[in-house]
């Protein structure tokens, strides 16, 4: 009958637990029924300080002691274990939050490495143009040296013939003053008389109307014969033309008169001696002012 007894303790007790997730503070571990029953009897062995099994009385005396107790450390251990699970749940959100924070992060760092490295290449094939340019420059410059030299060693070239034919304008325009000058000369010993005989014509021919008119182109005056009586009746016409200042006439006037004297047949020195005998000073008066323009150009023209 006790026998029997102890039986039904062990199977109550075993059965009470076999429905459960047993939890062992002492292994900290789940554990299933027959484990229990020999942590059980570990536990027996640990606070009697012997190794004999636990006696039927123990199991009899203790099996509601020991539900309870296991019932308690159960629930203390689910919620241990639970807190854990919660802790360590907490700890892979946190863990995941970093992990995608890093990753952001990571994806970030590789645009802007992406970005750094687009600005790197751009900035070598700024590079390489520049470096381009500045040869083409520097060949340019060599190019540029090598004409100025050469300029300058034409111009020392030349500078000598261009002197010489500055000397030789000069030398010109000076002989065309000396002709200037005889012209002038003629001018004073022209008689006077010549004038009235002119004026007298009513019909002068036609030599001596193209040389008084280039003498009013000359001077500036309408191309007339009604002009050209007004200055004949001028006591100092004479005066006039001695004392002309040709340096006042424009290049236009010495273009005119040197086209008239090159294509106006009558206005010919040889020709003018039969029409009149002191026409021919007039011409040479027209010839020395159409030289002296043409000797004036080309001064100019050498020392520009």
């Amino acid at each position: 009958m006790q026998s029997e007894m102890l039986t039904q303790c062990k199977t109550e007790f075993l059965t009470g637990i076999v429905s459960e997730i047993h939890w062992s503070p002492r292994a900290n571990i789940v554990l299933g029924p027959q484990a229990l029953l020999n942590d059980t009897i570990l536990s027996y062995q640990r606070i009697h300080n012997q190794n004999s099994l636990p006696t039927d009385a123990y199991f009899t005396g203790n099996t509601s002691n020991l539900l309870y107790s296991w019932k308690e450390s159960l629930a203390k251990g689910f919620k241990n274990e639970a807190q854990r699970r919660i802790d360590k749940v907490s700890h892979i959100e946190q863990f995941q939050s970093r992990l995608e924070g890093i990753r952001k992060e990571k994806g970030k760092l590789e645009d802007t490495v992406n970005e750094l490295t687009a600005q790197k290449n751009q900035l070598q094939c700024e590079l390489g143009e520049a470096e381009r340019s500045v040869r083409k420059a520097l060949q340019n410059k060599e190019i540029c040296a090598l004409a100025a030299q050469e300029a300058e060693s034409q111009l020392r070239s030349l500078q000598g013939p261009v002197e010489e034919i500055k000397a030789a304008a000069q030398e010109e325009f000076n002989s065309i003053k000396d002709l200037f000058e005889t012209s002038v000369r003629a001018l004073r010993i022209l008689d006077k008389g010549i004038l009235t005989e002119i004026r007298s014509y009513p019909n002068p021919a036609q030599p001596i109307v193209d040389a008084m008119f280039a003498v009013m182109m000359v001077m500036g005056k309408e191309e007339s014969w009604h002009n050209v009586m007004i200055q004949l009746h001028n006591p100092n016409f004479i005066d006039d033309l001695l004392f002309f200042d040709h340096s006042t006439l424009t290049r236009s006037t010495f273009a005119q008169l040197n086209k008239r004297m090159i294509e106006n047949p009558h206005l010919c020195y040889e020709r003018a001696m039969f029409c009149c005998f002191k026409l021919p000073s007039i011409i040479l008066w027209l010839r020395a002012i159409q030289n002296f323009g043409l000797a004036n150009d080309k001064l100019v023209t050498v020392r520009n």
